[in-house]
């Protein structure tokens, strides 16, 4: 019999409380995301920090993968697959962002950097992810 997941339904076919809270969690932060995307920002001059709206590019997609990495679930081997789409799917949101702000907001601009920021902090949580998970899996195999 498979182990089940976090994500897994129960025997009376119901989804665990957990999981439903944790995906609408990562959707209420994939909102905050791209309402902070779009919204014009005061510049705050106190203490001037370069790169700071990188960082926050950062570490917004850093905690909306790991987010999104846990809320659907994949933590076998054999969900390779849904990690990639996930993956995929906040690329694209990002750079759709990037395009909304371009189109609709004349106070944003498209930015490469942003956009790279973003991919950054997503591989970076894709890889502590891996890695938190592949320490799981060796101590159940010793």
């Amino acid at each position: 019999m498979p182990q089940p997941t976090p994500n897994s339904l129960e025997h009376n076919g119901k989804v665990p409380p957990f999981t439903v809270l944790l995906k609408l969690v990562t959707l209420a932060w994939a909102a905050m995301v791209f309402v902070l995307s779009v919204i014009k920002v005061p510049t705050v001059n106190s203490i001037p920090t370069p790169h700071l709206d990188k960082i926050v590019h950062f570490l917004m997609y850093g905690v909306l993968t790991l987010l999104a990495l846990y809320a659907f679930g994949v933590y076998t081997q054999k969900q390779a697959k849904r990690r990639l789409l996930i993956v995929f799917g906040l690329v694209l949101f990002g750079f759709f962002i990037e395009i909304v702000q371009k189109k609709f907001f004349s106070y944003r601009s498209f930015e490469i950097s942003d956009i790279l920021a973003n991919l950054t902090g997503i591989f970076v949580s894709l890889l502590m992810y891996a890695l938190i998970h592949l320490k799981e899996h060796q101590k159940h195999i010793v």
